[in-house]
């Protein structure tokens, strides 16, 4: 990704060149962009569309215009009104590529009118897709000369509409793999699946940010070769905790790593009873224990981020 960014005008934000290459320095018909669509992301997805472009502010009543009739606008405001953000983009380029979807998604999940096709024609409740192909081929918009000016439902509206041609030449293939005829039965979802790449996706909560750097969980894991207290904070030092068959150990060498990753514990009865847990688990890593720190212990409330620690995204 590149982008060319001019300064601020106010609460305008200006771009004079975006460009988005995919893979750069490889063949794109050899290279899909496999992607996997949950009910926990389809709501994410739906919530960052509606935070990201809000609804257009409702205008005065009928009423309300009659009684300020004859009055100056600003004379009529209690409060200095918002500055509306306007996004300027100038040349934007997105390179080619190709999408494999995976995706299983409850017909509540869709719009009415799809949700009620979808039980008529595949006899299920959920939608199951696996592996469809969609390509989009390489986009120019915009230029110098007539840039876009407009909020991002705007800007979002002419990206669907000048990729929907695309992505509906694509119906084939989503029918061909998917459940949505007849619950896929003769079509090669069924007799022929395709294989995924990447068999278990990363975890929605895999960026792990530390001193101002955004990392991967599992390399924060890696990276830690402090030695504090009677086990090193690595791998090894781990598997050194585990073979000890001592709980006290195990809590021991979790809680320095609870305060490595710059968070606290909230509740040591349950942390106490997660260490447990790994002593009777028969395959585990530091990069599991990682994970749990950083995402279910916080959920959950084992743990606290700390204030003068690093926030998880």
């Amino acid at each position: 990704m590149r982008i060319e960014r001019d300064q601020l005008n106010g609460s305008d934000v200006t771009m004079r060149s975006v460009c988005l290459e995919f893979f750069p320095a490889q063949h794109t018909e050899e290279v899909v962009l496999e992607c996997s669509v949950s009910e926990e992301l389809w709501t994410e997805l739906r919530d960052l569309v509606r935070e990201a472009t809000p609804p257009q502010l409702e205008g005065s009543s009928p009423f309300d215009v009659a009684q300020l009739a004859g009055q100056p606008y600003h004379a009529t405001l209690k409060e200095h009104p918002q500055p509306a953000r306007k996004y300027i983009l100038h040349d934007v380029q997105c390179g080619d590529f190709k999408i494999g979807v995976w995706c299983k998604l409850s017909s509540a999940s869709l719009p009415s009118f799809y949700g009620a096709m979808l039980k008529v024609s595949s006899f299920s409740h959920t939608l199951e897709i696996g592996g469809a192909r969609i390509k989009l081929p390489r986009q120019r918009f915009f230029s110098s000369a007539r840039p876009f000016e407009g909020s991002l439902e705007a800007l979002a509206n002419i990206l669907l509409e000048k990729y929907k041609p695309f992505i509906s030449k694509s119906w084939r293939s989503i029918l061909n793999n998917s459940n949505v005829v007849l619950g896929g039965f003769f079509s090669r979802y069924t007799w022929a699946p395709r294989q995924r790449t990447v068999e278990l996706p990363k975890p929605s909560s895999m960026l792990y940010l530390q001193n101002g750097a955004v990392k991967l969980r599992e390399e924060a894991a890696r990276s830690m070769k402090v030695e504090t207290g009677p086990y090193r904070l690595d791998e090894s030092g781990f598997e050194s905790a585990l073979r000890s068959r001592s709980k006290k150990q195990v809590e021991l060498f979790v809680r320095e790593l609870t305060e490595m990753l710059g968070a606290r514990v909230r509740d040591s009865r349950r942390l106490a009873q997660y260490c447990e847990s790994l002593l009777g688990a028969r395959e585990t890593s530091l990069d599991q224990v990682v994970e749990f720190l950083t995402g279910e212990g916080q959920s959950t409330g084992i743990l606290d981020a700390n204030p003068r620690g690093v926030p998880f995204v």
